[in-house]
């Protein structure tokens, strides 16, 4: 048995550089979870500059996925990387101008698997990546008898 004294998990991460927990106590109203405003004004801001990626084909190892952000994005300060679920991935960015360049800038490799991006905003929901993706088809010379309008849609 360790002699050392119990502490709480607050206590046990109070001296680390870049994580600063603190203990906030639930409230329940009517058996749901209430939140203030102030606490969720605080979750926005934290996350206001992140970007969500899918990764379209298979998982890539986590060391690949850690050091390519730096790499092609990292000009103005370093970019937090953090898996949300199986291939989908949660960019921090250090400024918002970073950010907006890499999502306009797009589309995005990693090795040979197409990343796809879209803005982090408040009630996203983290689920299981999509299986099918947007995209804009801009046809050239295309013969006026095959662009039908029906056929064109999805």
């Amino acid at each position: 048995m360790s002699s050392l004294p119990s502490r709480s998990w607050a206590e046990l991460f109070s001296n680390a550089e870049e994580n600063h927990l603190v203990y906030v106590k639930p409230e329940i109203v009517d058996g749901g979870l209430l939140i203030s405003a102030e606490l969720e004004e605080e979750g926005i801001a934290r996350w206001k500059h992140c970007l969500v990626g899918q990764i379209l084909s298979s998982s890539p190892h986590i060391r690949q996925v850690q050091s390519w952000p730096d790499l092609l994005w990292g000009k103005k300060g370093s970019i937090r990387v953090s898996w949300l679920v199986e291939r989908l991935l949660l960019f921090q960015f250090p400024t918002a101008e970073t950010a907006h360049w890499v999502f306009s800038t797009g589309p995005w490799h990693l090795k040979n698997d197409m990343c796809y991006l879209r803005k982090w905003e408040p009630g996203i929901r983290v689920e299981q990546p999509r299986q099918t993706i947007p995209i804009w088809v801009h046809f050239l010379y295309l013969l006026l008898s095959m662009a039908q309008v029906v056929s064109l849609r999805g």
